[in-house]
């Protein structure tokens, strides 16, 4: 049987407290004063993983619709955003605390073809209000004097 070096308490072994010669409870103590001490320094780790994870969820989204807008075709990734085919983005945001889980609902969901997809900054904008994206509507109009 091992004891906490901080209060006595018997510890469970197997545990990053029981590593640190810890209970649980002191070990959870600890690492509240080492957040409130190290704030900034715990921020900076915490936002560099999240990026780091948005990005990963970005590339699989972009892999699994293309990579490239199903409109216009751009393949610029810089230019590339998520579209919500029914345009309930907004909505979606909305209900979610940050784009983070917007993009790992589409992971969670399988990446529904008929609720999501890939489109540039323009088509998305020109789509966004309701509207007809240029390019549809430039090709809409070849068909009619190809007719």
């Amino acid at each position: 049987m091992k004891y906490c070096s901080n209060c006595g308490d018997e510890r469970q072994e197997g545990t990053s407290a029981s590593k640190h010669g810890l209970c649980r409870y002191c070990y959870n103590e600890n690492m509240k004063l080492y957040r409130i001490n190290n704030l900034s320094k715990v921020r900076s780790k915490e936002n560099r993983n999240t990026k780091e994870r948005v990005e990963r969820y970005w590339q699989l989204i972009l892999d699994a619709y293309g990579r490239r807008c199903y409109c216009c075709g751009c393949e610029y990734e810089d230019f590339l955003t998520l579209h919500h085919v029914n345009g309930d983005g907004g909505e979606h945001r909305r209900n979610r605390s940050s784009s983070k889980l917007v993009l790992l609902d589409v992971i969670r969901e399988g990446f529904p073809r008929d609720k999501y997809g890939i489109a540039c900054m323009n088509c998305n904008f020109a789509m966004r209000w309701g509207k007809i994206c240029p390019h549809e509507l430039e090709r809409r109009q070849q068909q009619v004097a190809a007719d």
